[in-house]
């Protein structure tokens, strides 16, 4: 299952689009004063979960 999985995983960047839930590159956030402040907030404030949703967090 293990050697299956690189397999079916779709190629290019495999990340959210919703940029309430993921940070900004850091190369945009020394460009923009807005991807900074939105890089503080998510890390200090943190994000919620929708009611039907579940969150598992994954170490790389």
């Amino acid at each position: 299952i293990i050697l299956q999985c690189p397999n079916k995983m779709p190629s290019g960047m495999i990340k959210a689009d919703d940029r309430k839930l993921c940070p900004p590159s850091r190369c945009r956030m020394k460009l923009s004063m807005e991807s900074s402040i939105h890089h503080f907030e998510l890390y200090t404030e943190g994000f919620s979960v929708p009611a039907p949703s579940t969150y598992t967090s994954v170490e790389a």
